[in-house]
């Protein structure tokens, strides 16, 4: 790094208060004057913009004021996603502490689509109604807003969406893209602009809501610069703090309690919430964010979950399907990628086309059949690419359109689909596909030692990471894959210098990685099950095995002395299993480094033994073996008498932990759930894709003689590892290691 930052302007190195890593990633990303870094950096450097700049603020905050001293009901007309969820929950609970007559509404997704309805409009005479306030929608509504102009309903927009040539008809309009294009306040997410509606209204009272802004910005995915990045800093603590009871509920749900980042909430929080709206009603989402009562909020919680449970499995059935069509009629060659089937869930079209979008590099429209039998579709691009603009030329084929360049949503009838479709291909054209599996550009190149904690912790010195800012991506030569698992996604043990890592890699090949050495990018994270450090790999490259080969231990074979021998043994024991021996043992996620390991237990597999003997790093191993604790069918006995101490404690369950109490592999303990599922015995809910939560439910099926076959396959290969490695000469058994 020294070589790296020598470069650096000193002005830059101080305003990073002379962390060389920090300064130089910053650097390198553009950052080069000192008061903006620190302004970067320091929430309380930057200086907000007034809500005041908000064209007609004054005249809305003044109207707000009438309605609320002339008794008048308020209705806040919201989303169905989250950015539109929270940006409801801001400004009902600002105008109930204002002690407004308020009153919400969020679309149905089925029945109404995005936006306002003339139905429910038609409906509001009847409830009282008489001021509208949108939020995150209402900028397109014309026609609706008229309406409600015609029935005496006035109505204030508050939207972050492009501005359409011409303007709804509403008393007034807030909405920062009207600012010009260099304002820092330009790109807020529609939680964004409730967020400064409120301080417009309560002052500084309205930074109690900073934890939804901090929500709804994260799931809008706008870019995390300038405001939004000072709404993030500003809110994240009281974010993750859990003090609002929903979050708190959601947080416990998804078993999120420590070292919680961006991508946590992105990932287990966002779906969850956006799961109500695709699934049901958006309401219970709002009910959470709104509701004081923590029983009441774990209810919504469970049925939150249960929902993005179900919102899981049509999604990969859509995805199934949708890329078997690409691949088949290769629409990837035509630019974009469009497609339509009314068996297709309306609620989740617009996440799998994400995850197209993502896999092929190309703009991406799914569609399905509404209820009223009119098409529905989501639309999400690639970056210079604007969606919006693209539906904009194809608006003659469609009955309406919203959004934004990377995101968007429309309507039709089914009569113009085949136009549309056509048209869409004219646009595709001239589209060049984003590179997909290309090699990822590293930031810097890390040594293995530099792969530790205090790199850590200066890289999340650094966040908020997301949009326009991405999470620093690092590269590292040489990396040993000593094991890889995969289940959909890879799951390594890599060997660095002695020392082991755990690597993830999401997106990898759809087959196990060979064990050898690879050149790898990653990103470097805290693994929070184990408070070890870890990486997420992004890209990998095999590489000729190093000159300097690992330091293999002495391995000293006692393997015919009684058990009682260990007791007079100076070392770290590694046991893995259900006996009770009287000795203080380790298991290969608890072992320490140490100088002499003994093997009171055979491990299951060479890949177990390798990462036990990398972990603690030994001069030499003592083979004892004593115990052999082989797998049989008491084993799923046991493994049952764990999942139910785990149950009546309110635990997940964490594959590698299960492994290592029952001394087999990861991948025979999942199995061994499975089977335990196809009986009716248990009930498996994946939480992050190596945890899950195992109810226990004693309804007895037939079971699955092919999980059977496969379980007793891989309980025949621990067994005759286990053998072979305790007839094994001590030089095989080094050759291993090796």
């Amino acid at each position: 790094m020294t070589d790296a930052a020598a470069s650096i302007p000193y002005e830059v190195l101080q305003a990073c208060g002379f962390n060389e890593l920090a300064a130089y990633i910053l650097y390198k990303r553009g950052f080069k004057d000192g008061e903006v870094i620190r302004e970067f950096l320091n929430p309380n450097e930057y200086r907000p913009t007034d809500p005041f700049e908000f064209k007609d603020m004054n005249l809305v905050i003044k109207r707000i004021h009438n309605a609320i001293a002339g008794k008048e009901r308020i209705l806040v007309y919201g989303d169905y996603d989250v950015d539109g969820i929270t940006s409801a929950a801001i400004l009902c609970l600002t105008l109930k502490s204002m002690g407004a007559d308020v009153t919400y509404h969020l679309p149905d997704r089925f029945s109404e689509g995005y936006g306002m309805s003339m139905d429910v409009i038609g409906n509001m005479p009847h409830q009282g109604i008489k001021l509208i306030l949108t939020c995150d929608c209402g900028i397109s509504n014309l026609k609706e807003i008229e309406y409600a102009n015609s029935l005496g309903i006035e109505t204030i927009v508050t939207d972050h969406h492009t501005p359409p040539d011409v303007l709804p008809p509403a008393l007034y309009v807030l909405n920062p893209k009207f600012f010009p294009e260099d304002h820092p306040a330009r790109n807020i997410a529609g939680v964004g602009m409730a967020y400064f509606l409120s301080k417009a209204l309560i002052g500084d009272a309205a930074d109690d809501f900073l934890d939804l802004a901090v929500l709804g910005t994260i799931a809008d995915s706008v870019p995390l610069n300038r405001e939004n990045r000072y709404i993030l800093q500003k809110g994240w603590d009281g974010l993750i703090s859990g003090r609002r009871p929903g979050l708190a509920a959601l947080f416990n749900i998804a078993h999120l309690k420590e070292n919680i980042t961006e991508e946590d909430i992105a990932f287990q929080i966002v779906p969850r919430l956006n799961s109500a709206g695709r699934m049901n009603t958006a309401v219970l989402s709002l009910k959470l964010l709104t509701e004081d009562n923590p029983r009441l909020c774990l209810g919504l919680a469970k049925t939150l979950n249960k929902l993005n449970s179900n919102r899981k499995k049509i999604q990969k059935q859509i995805l199934e399907e949708a890329e078997e069509k690409i691949e088949k009629e290769k629409l990837y060659e035509n630019g974009i990628i469009g497609l339509y089937s009314p068996q297709w869930h309306q609620g989740i079209i617009g996440i799998a086309a994400g995850r197209i979008t993502e896999h092929y590099g190309l703009p991406c429209l799914l569609m399905a059949k509404s209820k009223d039998g009119r098409i529905i579709g989501s639309a999400r691009s690639i970056e210079g690419v604007s969606i919006y603009d693209i539906l904009s030329g194809c608006s003659d084929c469609l009955a309406g359109f919203g959004g934004h360049a990377m995101a968007a949503g429309f309507s039709l009838e089914e009569e113009q689909l085949d136009s549309f479709l056509q048209k869409l291909l004219t646009f595709g054209k001239d589209i060049q596909r984003t590179a997909t599996g290309a090699s990822v550009e590293p930031e810097l190149e890390l040594f293995p030692e530099q792969i530790n904690r205090d790199t850590y912790h200066t890289v999340r010195g650094l966040a908020p990471f997301g949009e326009g800012f991405p999470t620093p991506v690092f590269m590292t030569r040489c990396m040993e894959v000593i094991e890889d698992q995969y289940r959909g996604f890879h799951r390594m043990i890599i060997g660095l210098d002695g020392r082991r890592l755990h690597a993830l890699w999401w997106d990898g090949p759809k087959k196990e990685i060979t064990p050898g050495y690879y050149d790898v990018t990653y990103t470097i994270n805290m693994d929070k099950y184990r408070d070890v450090i870890s990486i997420t790999i992004a890209d990998m490259t095999k590489v000729m095995s190093p000159a300097r080969p690992m330091p293999v231990p002495v391995v000293t074979d006692l393997r015919d002395k009684n058990i009682d021998e260990i007791a007079k043994q100076d070392g770290c024991i590694y046991y893995e299993g259900l006996a009770d021996f009287g000795l203080q043992v380790f298991t290969r996620d608890t072992l320490p480094q140490c100088n002499r390991l003994i093997m009171l237990s055979t491990p299951p597999s060479p890949g177990v033994l390798r990462d036990v003997v990398f972990i603690t790093n030994p001069k030499e191993v003592l083979l004892y073996f004593a115990a052999q604790n082989p797998p049989n069918p008491d084993m799923l006995k046991n493994l049952m008498g764990i999942i139910k101490y785990a149950q009546a404690n309110d635990k997940t369950t964490d594959i590698r932990f299960l492994a290592s109490q029952l001394g087999i592999t990861e991948m025979a303990t999942l199995q061994s759930l499975k089977y335990l599922e196809s009986t009716g015995l248990v009930e498996l809910e994946e939480i992050n894709r190596q945890t899950y939560y195992v109810v226990i439910k004693g309804d007895r099926k037939i079971e699955d003689l092919q999980l059977k076959t496969r379980l007793t396959s891989l309980f025949n290969e621990i067994n005759s590892f286990k053998s072979w490695l305790r007839a094994a000469d001590t030089e095989q058994i080094k050759d291993l290691l090796k």
